[in-house]
C-alpha cells in the first residue's frame, strides 16, 4: 500500500525521465497524458525533490502499466507542491480511455544542480561557431538552456531554428556530432519531426523518451542564412564576382527566395539587370529553371512571387506589378533567369567649360531621376555628379587629371539599387 499523495516514475531506469504513478487513496494510478503540460510536469519534478526549471511534460507509453489510470485532465498552475493540489478529475471526458493508455502522463526532470535562466521558453541561442549566424543549437525551456540530440535532425528542423533565432527560415545547414563543440548543458530535444512551418522547435512533434539514447558527443548545430534587405535581388549561376546570367534570387521579408516564370519576360529581365548595374539593353529572360533549380542542401528555396509585371522604367523588380497568380501553382522546374549583356552604357560629351580647374562634362546614357545620388569615378578619384534632366547628369574632372585617356565609371545610387557604367573619357 502507498502513501496518498506520492509518485514516482517508472518505465525508464531514470530518476530524472519516465511515466507518471500518483499514489491516489493507497493505489497507485497512472495519469492521462491529454492536456498534460509543462506546468503539471513542473509540479511532479518539484515533488521529486528536482529542480522546478526545466520541466518537460511528455504523453506517451514507454511500457505497460499494471496500474489503472485513475487520474484525468490535471490541471496545474506550477506553483503547486504536489500534483493533487491541482485541479484534477477522476472520471474522464472528452476522451476515451484507450486514447489516455496511448498517452500516459510522463515528464523529463532537471536535478537539483540546474543552473537557473532568465530566458524565455522556446529561445535559441547558436554556441561555439566562427559567426553570430552558426553553431550548436542551444534551446530554453522552463528557464533553462540545454542542448538538441542529433538524432534525426535535418533541415526542417534547423530552419525552424534559424527562424526562431532571428535568421533566414530557409537555406540553412544542420550539423551533427557535436561539430561545434560539446556542452555540459541536459540534453533537452531529440527526434524532432519539424515540417519547416513551424516558429519555434518546441511546435515541432517529438519523441523525447528517445533522450536516454543521446550524449553530448552527438549535439546538433546548425549554419543559418543571415537576413537580406527586402527588394534585393542576386544573379546565380555565373560564378564570376559581378555574376551577368543565372537564376534569379529576390528578398522579400528578409528571405531570399526564387521568382515563378509565369509572365516572365525580356522586360522583366531588363530591371534585373539595370538593377544590377547592367545594361537594360539586349537583357534575356530566360524560362523553365534554365540555370537550374534550387536544393539548398535537401530543401528547396521558396518561390516567394509570381507574375511580375513591369513596363522597363522601373528602377528595382519589387517596384513592378505583381498579379494573381499563385506561386503555389509554380513548381520547382518553373523558376526565372536573366543573360544581361554588359554594363550600362555611358557616353561623354566633350568639356563644355572649365570651373574649380576642372573640366565640365555632360554625361548621358542611363535614365537620371532627380533624387539620384550620382558618383563621377576618374580612374581611382570620386567625384560629384550634378543632376540636369532625366538624359544628362554633370560630371567636374577631377583637377590633377589633365592629360591622356582615363576610364570613366559613373555611379547612380537610388534607394538600396546601385545603376553602374563605365566609358573612356580623354582631357
Amino acid at each position: 500500500k502507498c502513501t496518498h499523495g506520492s509518485v514516482h516514475l517508472q518505465g525508464t531506469g531514470s530518476h530524472l525521465i519516465g511515466e507518471i504513478e500518483v499514489c491516489n487513496r493507497g493505489v497507485w494510478s497512472t495519469v492521462c497524458g491529454e492536456e498534460w503540460d509543462d506546468n503539471d510536469a513542473t509540479v511532479i519534478c518539484k515533488q521529486l525533490g528536482l529542480s522546478p526549471y526545466g520541466a518537460i511534460a511528455v504523453a506517451g507509453s514507454v511500457r505497460y502499466s499494471e496500474y489503472p489510470m485513475r487520474l484525468f485532465g490535471s490541471q496545474c498552475q506550477g506553483n503547486e507542491n504536489r500534483i493533487l493540489d491541482c485541479s484534477i478529475n477522476q472520471t474522464q471526458e472528452r476522451v476515451s480511455y484507450e486514447q489516455c493508455q496511448q498517452y500516459k502522463a510522463g515528464v523529463i526532470c532537471q536535478s537539483s544542480q540546474a543552473p537557473y535562466s532568465s530566458c524565455t521558453t522556446g529561445d535559441i541561442r547558436l554556441v561555439g561557431g566562427t559567426t553570430a549566424f552558426e553553431g550548436r543549437v542551444e534551446v530554453c525551456i522552463s528557464n533553462v538552456w540545454g542542448t538538441v540530440c542529433d538524432d534525426g535532425w535535418t533541415v526542417e528542423d534547423s530552419n525552424v531554428a534559424c527562424k526562431k533565432a532571428g535568421y533566414q527560415a530557409f537555406g540553412s545547414m544542420p550539423n551533427d556530432r557535436s561539430s561545434y563543440g560539446s556542452s555540459d548543458l541536459s540534453i533537452l530535444l531529440t527526434r524532432l519531426q519539424c515540417t519547416g512551418r513551424e516558429d519555434s522547435l518546441l511546435d515541432c512533434n517529438k519523441s523525447l523518451y528517445h533522450l536516454l539514447n543521446c550524449h553530448n558527443s552527438r549535439l546538433a548545430g546548425v549554419k543559418c542564412k543571415e537576413l537580406c534587405t527586402d527588394g534585393d535581388i542576386r544573379i546565380v549561376g555565373d560564378t564570376s564576382s559581378s555574376p551577368s546570367y543565372g537564376r534569379v534570387d529576390l528578398c522579400v521579408s528578409q528571405t531570399w527566395g526564387t521568382i515563378c516564370d509565369s509572365s516572365w519576360t525580356d522586360t522583366e529581365a531588363s530591371v534585373v539587370c539595370k538593377q544590377q548595374g547592367f545594361s537594360p539593353y539586349g537583357a534575356k529572360a530566360t524560362y523553365g529553371s534554365h540555370y537550374g533549380f534550387v536544393f539548398g542542401q535537401s530543401h528547396p528555396k521558396p518561390v516567394l512571387v509570381s507574375d511580375i509585371q513591369c513596363t522597363g522604367s522601373e528602377f528595382r523588380l519589387l517596384d513592378c506589378t505583381r498579379g494573381t497568380y499563385s506561386v503555389k501553382n509554380c513548381g520547382r522546374r518553373n523558376e526565372a533567369g536573366v543573360t544581361c549583356l554588359g554594363s550600362f552604357p555611358v557616353f561623354a560629351s566633350k568639356t563644355i567649360g572649365k570651373v574649380f580647374g576642372g573640366e565640365q562634362v555632360f554625361i548621358r546614357g542611363p535614365d537620371f531621376k532627380s533624387g539620384d545620388t550620382i558618383n563621377c569615378i576618374f580612374g581611382d578619384i570620386v567625384t560629384e555628379g550634378y543632376f540636369i534632366n532625366g538624359e544628362k547628369c554633370l560630371c567636374i574632372t577631377p583637377e590633377q587629371y589633365n592629360v591622356s585617356l582615363i576610364e570613366l565609371t559613373i555611379r547612380i545610387t537610388r534607394g538600396s539599387a546601385v545603376l553602374t557604367g563605365r566609358t573612356k573619357y580623354r582631357y
